[in-house]
């Protein structure tokens, strides 16, 4: 396992575009979350925008920054990770020169499992920094209150990864892999679940696509309370639970993985 991580060191510790993404990574969640600090007035039951900054809140402020940051970085990255492997070829020249499929899957998995670590970890470090310096006082319950949020933002990474990776071995083009990732995530699932699914069948299995799992991991807090009108319309809730959610993305990343396995074990080099 140590060889494989290794591997993918080498091969991309020079890589520019994971430098730069994981570089913006790094400056964007704190900042787009001190954004925060221009809006001065909140709507009713907030009072201030230290909602944004303080424990327990800013546990899910920042996840939900980070979930758009994980779509367009995670995303982006496990993409470029396998595509390029087929457009150079190195990965003929791997299998030629001893390396398997499935330990070319694998190191493949268990890298952007070890990027999504660090993704969390670092979310976890800006949640607990931003939140120490904004409250006036707090305990370590305060502080760690909503720590299921670390999980589920590991999750959140993990989906997004999973799914480029499993987008990657189907179409194996960098451009049709990207675009097809960009399309689904941004509205070809959502048209299907709206202008498909709800007229076909109106039911909360609506909710049970993949990128919708993930992204109800970190809902935004805000926006919770404008949804009761389609429960009232629809009889189920506008949002997975986060019990739901966490399964339905965990089962998504299951079959993803076991996608990819398939078709990097069956299909020509």
């Amino acid at each position: 396992m140590i060889k494989l991580i290794q591997l993918e060191y080498l091969k991309f510790k020079k890589s520019a575009p994971l430098k730069i993404m994981f570089g913006f990574y790094i400056i964007l969640l704190p900042s787009l979350l001190m954004i925060g600090k221009q809006f001065t007035e909140l709507p009713p039951p907030l009072p201030d925008n230290s909602v944004f900054f303080e424990f327990p809140t800013v546990w899910a402020y920042l996840a939900y920054i980070g979930n758009w940051l994980g779509f367009f970085f995670m995303g982006f990255l496990a993409v470029y990770f396998v595509s390029s492997e087929f457009r150079n070829k190195t990965l003929r020249q791997n299998v030629i020169t001893g390396l398997t499929r499935k330990q070319f899957w694998t190191s493949k998995v268990v890298f952007i499992a070890l990027l999504s670590i660090l993704a969390t970890l670092y979310y976890t470090l800006v949640a607990v920094v931003i939140g120490s310096f904004h409250a006036e006082s707090f305990s370590l319950s305060d502080m760690f209150e909503n720590k299921i949020f670390i999980f589920k933002y590991l999750l959140v990474f993990l989906g997004y990864g999973y799914f480029g990776l499993f987008l990657s071995f189907v179409f194996r083009s960098m451009g049709i892999s990207l675009f097809l990732y960009l399309t689904w995530v941004s509205f070809l699932e959502l048209a299907v679940r709206w202008g498909i699914h709800r007229n076909i069948i109106e039911h909360k299995s609506m909710h049970y696509y993949p990128m919708n799992a993930i992204e109800d991991l970190t809902k935004f807090p805000l926006i919770l309370e404008q949804a009761e009108w389609f429960e009232k319309a629809y009889d189920f809730s506008f949002y997975l639970t986060d019990n739901e959610s966490m399964i339905i993305t965990m089962v998504y990343i299951v079959l993803f993985l076991i996608g990819s396995y398939l078709l990097i074990m069956k299909r020509d080099l």
